[in-house]
Order: C-alpha cells, then sequence, then structure tokens
C-alpha cells in the first residue's frame, strides 16, 4: 500500500494525468467549438477588422496564431495547456505541503461535468478562466515554494503577471475577478526582490495599488493604441434597461431615433420580445422569427449622446423600477437551469478538412456530460451559496490559525473574485448563460479542496502531537 501511494504522489504520475487530461480535451473538442460569437471574434482575426463589441485581445492573440495555423485549434491547444498547466501545478505544490493522494483532486477538477464542458470552447469567458486559473498556481507556487531560485520566481512572477493581464482583457467585466487577486500579484512581486513574501505588508500594499491602476487602465489602453471600431456596445444595455422600465411604467422611454423608426418600433413588440433571460430577442433578427426585432443600435454620436441623456434621466426618474429590472436579470441569470449540448455551442467548423461526424469517443464524453445537465452542477444559485460559506471559513481559518493563515488568504482571495465576478452580472443584464459563472465555478471548487485539504492536515498534525 505504501508503495502505490509513493507512485500516486510522484511527479510523473502527476505529469501523465495532466497531459492525458491535455491531450483528450483536444481530442474531444477537435478542432474548437466556435459559437457565434467567437466565430465573429475569428473573422476579426482573419480580416484584421477589429471590433470593440468584443474586448479585443483575444483576436489579436488569434490574428497571431493565425499566422501559424488558421482555425481555432491553436486556440483550444492554448486553453488546453493553460487549464492542465495550472491543475498540474496546484498539485505539485500541495503534494510538497499534505500527505496521501489527496492533491489529486486538482486533476480531477479539470474532468467534472461545469468544467469539461466548456474546456474545449473557444470563447472569451474560457480564455479568462483558464488564464485566471494558471496566474493563480504560479502564484501559489511563488508563495509555496521554500528557497526557490531568485530567476525562476521572476520568470514565474512575470508569466503570471502577463496571464493576469490577460485575462483581465479578455471581457469587458474580467476586472471584478481580477481585483482580489492583485495583492497576491503584489506579494509574488515582492518576493521577487528580496525573498520576502507578506500579504499584509505595506510594500504589498503599495503595489496592490499601482497594480490595480494598470489594471483598470490596461482595456483604454489598449485601445487608443490598436483603434478598433467603436460600436459602443453599452448602447446595449442601455436599451435593455429602458425596455424593461418602459414595460413597467408603460410608456415608452426611448430615444427619438428609436421611437420614429416605424418599420421597427412598436411598445407591443417589445412587450413580445423582452424578457429577462436575454435582451438579444430585442435587437437581432437572426432568431427565425417573422417581424424584425424592436430595437437597433448606432455608431452615429448624436444619436448616442442623446440615448445617455434618456437612460440617465430615466433611471434617476424610475430607479425602482431599474432595480426590478436589473434584479430579475440578475435572478434568471442565477436561476439558470435549462441546459442542452446546442445551447452551449453550435460547432461550426472552419478547417476544411473537418468531418460533420463527430468520432466516438467525442459524443461519448458528450452523453456524460448531458446525464449530468440537471443537477446541481449546474445550478449558478448553488454555488453563491458555497462561495459565501468558503468566503466565511477562509476568514475564520485566517483568524484562528497562524500556521496555516497564508493558505486561508489564497482561499479567501479565490471566493472573493467568484463572488465579485458573478455580483457583477447584476449591473451589466447578463443572458441566463452558465458560461458566465465558469471562472466563479472554478475558484470555488479550487477554494474548497485547498480548505479542506489543509484542514485534514492540521487535523494529521493536531493527532500526532
Amino acid at each position: 500500500m505504501h508503495n502505490i501511494v509513493f507512485h500516486l504522489r510522484s511527479s510523473l504520475f502527476s505529469r501523465i494525468l495532466a497531459l492525458s487530461g491535455f491531450l483528450f480535451v483536444i481530442a474531444v473538442f477537435y478542432p474548437g467549438f466556435l459559437s457565434s460569437d467567437s466565430m465573429e471574434q475569428y473573422q476579426q482575426a482573419k480580416l484584421g477588422v477589429l471590433s470593440d463589441a468584443h474586448p479585443i485581445a483575444m483576436s489579436l492573440l488569434w490574428r497571431g496564431l493565425i499566422y501559424i495555423h488558421d482555425g481555432p485549434l491553436l486556440m483550444l491547444v492554448l486553453q488546453s495547456a493553460l487549464l492542465w498547466t495550472g491543475l498540474y501545478l496546484l498539485t505539485r505544490v500541495y503534494m510538497t505541503r499534505w500527505r496521501g493522494i489527496y492533491p489529486l483532486l486538482f486533476l480531477v477538477v479539470g474532468i467534472t461535468p461545469n468544467m469539461l464542458i466548456y474546456a474545449g470552447v473557444i470563447w472569451k469567458d474560457v480564455q479568462m478562466a483558464h488564464s485566471y486559473l494558471a496566474a493563480t498556481a504560479l502564484f501559489v507556487w511563488i508563495l509555496n515554494a521554500d528557497q526557490p531560485a531568485r530567476k525562476a520566481v521572476r520568470c514565474a512572477a512575470f508569466l503570471a503577471g502577463l496571464l493576469l493581464f490577460y485575462g483581465s482583457l479578455v471581457r469587458h467585466n474580467a476586472i471584478a475577478a481580477a481585483i482580489p487577486m492583485v495583492p497576491l500579484f503584489a506579494c509574488a512581486l515582492s518576493r521577487c526582490w528580496d525573498g520576502v513574501c507578506n500579504l499584509v505588508s505595506r510594500r504589498t500594499m503599495y503595489l496592490s495599488i499601482i497594480l490595480f491602476i494598470l489594471l483598470l487602465g490596461a482595456q483604454p489602453l489598449l485601445n487608443v493604441v490598436v483603434k478598433p471600431q467603436r460600436d459602443h456596445f453599452v448602447q446595449y444595455i442601455q436599451l435593455y434597461d429602458l425596455a424593461g422600465i418602459s414595460l413597467r411604467i408603460d410608456k415608452p422611454l426611448f430615444p427619438d431615433w428609436i421611437i420614429n423608426d416605424k418599420a421597427r418600433f412598436n411598445m407591443q413588440s417589445v412587450k413580445h420580445f423582452y424578457n429577462p433571460y436575454s435582451g438579444n430577442y430585442l435587437f437581432y433578427d437572426h432568431y427565425g422569427l417573422d417581424y424584425p426585432a424592436p430595437l437597433t443600435m448606432t455608431r452615429d454620436p448624436g444619436r448616442l449622446a442623446e440615448l445617455n441623456s434618456v437612460w440617465i434621466n430615466s433611471v434617476l426618474a424610475y430607479w425602482p423600477q431599474w432595480i426590478d429590472h436589473k434584479l430579475d436579470c440578475f435572478l434568471a441569470l442565477l436561476r439558470y437551469s435549462d441546459w442542452s449540448w446546442n445551447s452551449v455551442a453550435g460547432v461550426l467548423v472552419i478547417q476544411e478538412n473537418h468531418q460533420s461526424r463527430r468520432p466516438f469517443y467525442s459524443v461519448a464524453t458528450i452523453s456524460y456530460l448531458i446525464l449530468f445537465s440537471g443537477t446541481y452542477l449546474f445550478r449558478p444559485w448553488i454555488w453563491i451559496y458555497i462561495i459565501i460559506a468558503g468566503l466565511i471559513v477562509a476568514l475564520m481559518g485566517i483568524k484562528r490559525i497562524p500556521q496555516s493563515r497564508q493558505q486561508f488568504a489564497i482561499c479567501f482571495t479565490l471566493f472573493l473574485s467568484a463572488l465579485l465576478y458573478i455580483a457583477g452580472y447584476a449591473l451589466i443584464s447578463s443572458a441566463d448563460d452558465f458560461r458566465y459563472v465558469y471562472w466563479s465555478t472554478f475558484a470555488t471548487i479550487i477554494g474548497w479542496i485547498i480548505l479542506i485539504g489543509e484542514a485534514k492536515e492540521i487535523a494529521g498534525i493536531e493527532q500526532k502531537t
């Protein structure tokens, strides 16, 4: 039995599992699944005509990869590598800290249904989550490494910083999840200088402030440098808000250029298309419906200024109705449960020689995922409770167990990142899609594995003494 545990704890065994997971994701999702959003970003990368409707960082990276190989395959390889490298690194860090084979649970995370389901879809949500995961794993290694080489620490901190910044650039609201991780980054940089790492030091605080300012400024700076086409996508949220308020007071509150578009706009149509689960029906005609969507978006500066004025005045005048609309949309996301493979990602294949029929192992994997579609794994609201419980337990650990304070602080960071990311959707009226809580579920699972592992280790030490 001792020999079996020894081999299971070996670095070679962890590498084999991580490599197997990496290859499995590529084989199942080859050459990479695309939704309409990711297809649009691919087209932007391919043609070099960028739009700020989607953050441009992912399209810029994809454009560079297209020079090596055209298609989604390299993006699939990249995000699968980030996923399994991050999980492997966490496994090895905690193998040195904990006894037994419990750290192998980190690698099991990669094949849980609510994680595996998105691993091969080329989405900005997935790129963000996997980048943050790999960055977190590097931060954890820096914090836990016992007298590492200074050069290795610097390389790890630099790479983790790149991943943190890239993750924050691929979604408009990704910064909410990045904020709690800034002190970890600051602490890693601090260790680069003199080998000392203290999460609550004054130097860490000053570095955190500087890094936070840089993170906030990265997206605007990138847009200034690259100059993408301005689509002013915030108008989607503003018009969706006006629809919600208008229906609650039974009065149209839209700007004149919307109301005067008699070919499309009427309040009966707004009432028909409006729902808290998604605003897309209000804007897009591609849902196979017989009559057009009632609202349109614009790039005209004058119309945008009018929209801003109408939106601000409407929110101020009817703020209870606005809050009610926002709450309905947010609760729709949390209540998400209707799930099918087609709703996860349309398989739009862009490699010329790809066969339309999936291999048997891909079909088997999809069938395995569908078996879990009705479980609590796919209920965002249940993850809120798990996150809050994790925050409470981690905070208690920080206060009461000094020898593990750093580990509980890492857990607290992950749970806070998960909570802030979900909470941010209360403001942007997102559609009800589980991918919007993908990072939050990831961070929560990793946080609880560390919490339980640390508690087991402390209990084992206390029993011996």
